[in-house]
């Protein structure tokens, strides 16, 4: 069982899921360090819901090794505690750890998005311009897809090269997609 989670980062089980351990200054540390290297690090965040998921999805939790998995919400600090005796040191949702991130990001990120529909990822991409007018917001595609257009998805990420791609698909259709495709 070798996941990224395990490679990277101080981790706890949840579930059978290595879960990283990180505060939150540490984690924005740790991830603007890995842009700033072009080190690709697909980022997923377990809540109670994602992991009984995972429990009863073998592709997802398959899917879950390839990523770095940050803890979000109490339901996996519940799980912290009854299993190892402390909470997580932080809580990384992605509703408030992504805006976080970008906004610590001083140098000009491009941000690729991907998921929803059309109209609701035009509109995220309007409101992250507004709000972090130093980074370039792009929309790759909506979440409306078809199996067969994964490949022009995966040239059209390729051409604008982005520094973070950001997927909103829904568990568990956004991992196996970014395991599979990005």
């Amino acid at each position: 069982f070798n996941s990224l989670t395990r490679q990277l980062a101080p981790w706890r089980d949840v579930l059978g899921i290595p879960v990283a351990d990180f505060g939150y200054d540490e984690a924005l540390a740790f991830l603007a360090r890995k842009i700033d290297e072009k080190a690709y690090t697909p980022v997923a965040f377990l809540n109670a819901n994602n992991a009984n998921i995972a429990m009863e999805n073998p592709g997802f939790e398959k899917a879950l090794d390839e990523f770095l998995i940050l803890s979000d919400g109490v339901g996996v600090d519940i799980a912290a505690w009854l299993l190892h005796g402390k909470i997580f040191k932080a809580n990384l949702n992605g509703t408030d750890f992504v805006p976080a991130l970008l906004r610590a990001h001083a140098k000009k990120l491009k941000v690729g998005l991907i998921g929803a529909k059309r109209d609701v990822v035009d509109a995220a991409v309007a409101s992250f311009a507004a709000s972090f007018p130093q980074h370039d917001f792009r929309v790759i595609s909506d979440g409306y897809f078809k199996p067969e257009d994964e490949l022009a998805i995966k040239q059209k990420t390729a051409e604008f090269r982005p520094d973070i791609v950001l997927v909103a698909m829904g568990v568990p259709r956004q991992e196996q997609f970014v395991t599979r495709v990005l």
